[in-house]
């Protein structure tokens, strides 16, 4: 006799309208040799890629902040 007694239910689909990417603008894809990076990553490296260092793009505010 089992101590515990597991409950069968039954499994119900989830509607497209709850299902939520959770990864949406954490990865970035280098330009130059296709390796995703994560944001935070690329943005401690200063937009400097750490695989091939290519060089992203950066606005003139995110430079004179740094």
């Amino acid at each position: 006799m089992p101590w515990f007694r597991k409950k069968k239910g039954k499994i119900e689909p989830v509607r497209d309208s709850e299902r939520v990417v959770r990864t949406e603008n954490v990865f970035v894809r280098c330009e130059e040799c296709g390796e995703h990076l994560y944001k935070k990553e690329l943005e401690d490296a200063l937009q400097v890629c750490v695989h091939c260092d290519y060089h992203f793009r950066i606005g003139a505010y995110d430079r004179l902040e740094k």
